[in-house]
């Protein structure tokens, strides 16, 4: 039989354990996404810590969850806690695209007319901008205008 010391002791540690777990526990990706934030601006009384941030972030959108892979794309983009790769900053871009975020249709257009982290594709390109102009985007409908597509 454990003594009420040894249970006190092991309760104080479990919760503990849950407390500090960070990212290792199992896979929520709101929890996480807030957990990404709170080491990339150093809230909730967490030290900035931009590479713990963005390995929440990647198991949260690992998940589907479409604001960690906002961060992640902004992040591979501009180097910010990661080393810049312009091509992983269009995979999560494409799998926002893919499922009608039009920002980021928008910016898969931008991707393509310019070749950056894709191969330089004009009608890759307008077909995103298309896509991105049809739900209103005015960024792609001044680039599409641009392009001579659109009056």
């Amino acid at each position: 039989m454990l003594s009420f010391r040894k249970v006190v002791s092991l309760t104080v540690l479990l919760l503990t354990a849950l407390l500090f777990t960070g990212c290792d526990s199992k896979p929520n990706p709101e929890k996480l996404f807030n957990q990404g934030r709170n080491y990339y601006y150093g809230y909730n009384g967490c030290s900035v810590n931009k590479i713990k941030a963005i390995e929440c972030w990647k198991k949260a959108a690992e998940e589907g969850h479409a604001p960690s892979q906002r961060k992640l794309a902004l992040c591979y983009y501009n180097g910010d806690g990661v080393v810049q790769d312009f091509a992983e900053s269009i995979k999560w871009a494409r799998i926002l695209a893919d499922n009608g975020d039009p920002q980021f249709q928008n910016i898969l257009g931008i991707a393509y007319e310019g070749g950056i982290g894709v191969h330089q594709d004009r009608t890759e390109a307008v077909r995103w901008f298309r896509k991105a102009a049809e739900q209103g985007n005015e960024d792609a409908i001044k680039a599409l205008k641009k392009l001579g597509l659109e009056k």
